[in-house]
């Protein structure tokens, strides 16, 4: 393993350490935040057959995320304080939403809203006006992709779309310097069958890295999930620990939303692609009445006192150390 990603994980794994022996004795590690933050599932289509990814498996019927709907969710968000949002989804790629840049405007209109971005392959912002992609603002982009030639990006995302993918990332990274760089531009490195040192020796690694000050670098991967036992690692991929939970609520359970695709109300955005954890639906029910509610708190109180854990919990890998307060 890279020092950089074995020192990396380390501090990581001592920073879990430290977080979980200190929320036990803090009772307002566990006090859900008044208000969410919410991400939006602009949409759950992907082209991507991501080798690490449950897209080939869901069974949710594939949708773009009605605009009215969204306005709803939007205008309601508001209306309780809200203020932090992002397009963030469990399986969904935002660029293949037709009204994307149609919802990103439609945050301008609440000048409290914080877009922090949504994660993207980018295979497809060539068809977007990028004038109006920048409209998002200080938002970050973060980019899953594989910077180690077209074999291995084939390999990985199940698509012929290396040179495609790697011109958008460019011609990103250029008119983001153009306008000052008001984009946070990140990226997501996935793992491949091939040393580390291979990889950041890769002329387009090497490349997009001394352009984004070492931005490559820092989202090199050394875990991956497996969708709570759903997908079939390749055997060089590291499965991402499962931390201790017993007792202690997943901090999203605590300060998240989702409203999905299909306007179900949800309360993972990270791996309930099959939506296990629903709380209403947006047509229907207004998110403060979903995020005050019996069956949301109930879920909470279990977890924390009795320790039923919801079965997509038991064993997810995106779990999350509730923070103290």
């Amino acid at each position: 393993m890279n020092r950089y990603i074995f020192m990396r994980t380390l501090k990581k794994a001592f920073l879990v350490g430290a977080r979980t022996v200190g929320r036990y004795f803090t009772r307002s590690s566990f006090l859900p935040s008044p208000v969410p933050i919410l991400s939006i599932e602009c949409t759950n289509f992907c082209n991507s057959k991501c080798v690490y990814c449950a897209n080939s498996n869901m069974q949710t019927p594939r949708q773009h995320l009605d605009m009215e709907k969204y306005k709803k969710a939007i205008d309601e968000f508001v209306a309780m304080g809200g203020v932090d949002i992002n397009f963030n989804s469990c399986i969904g790629e935002p660029l293949l939403d037709p009204t994307l840049v149609e919802k990103i405007k439609y945050l301008r209109k609440y000048p409290q809203l914080k877009f922090e971005g949504f994660f993207t392959t980018l295979q497809w912002l060539h068809k977007f006006n990028l004038g109006e992609f920048f409209e998002m603002g200080n938002a970050a982009i973060t980019i899953s992709t594989s910077l180690s030639g077209k074999e291995k990006y084939c390999e990985f995302f199940g698509e012929d779309l290396y040179e495609q993918a790697l011109k958008n990332i460019l011609t990103l990274i250029e008119e983001n310097k153009k306008r000052a760089n008001p984009l946070k531009i990140l990226f997501m490195i996935v793992p491949t069958n091939e040393p580390i040192d291979a990889v950041v020796k890769h002329p387009d690694f090497y490349l997009v890295d001394s352009l984004t000050d070492k931005a490559a670098t820092r989202g090199l991967k050394a875990f991956v999930d497996d969708w709570f036992g759903k997908v079939n690692l390749p055997s060089y991929m590291r499965k991402r620990p499962i931390y201790f939970r017993a007792f202690a609520p997943c901090a999203i359970m605590l300060k998240r939303l989702v409203v999905f695709s299909n306007g179900k109300i949800g309360i993972c955005p990270s791996r309930d692609y099959e939506q296990k954890l629903v709380l209403g639906d947006i047509s229907r029910d207004s998110l403060k009445d979903a995020w005050n509610s019996e069956p949301l708190n109930k879920l909470r109180n279990d977890w924390r006192k009795k320790n039923i854990i919801p079965d997509i919990c038991l064993h997810c890998g995106r779990y999350e150390v509730a923070q103290r307060k």
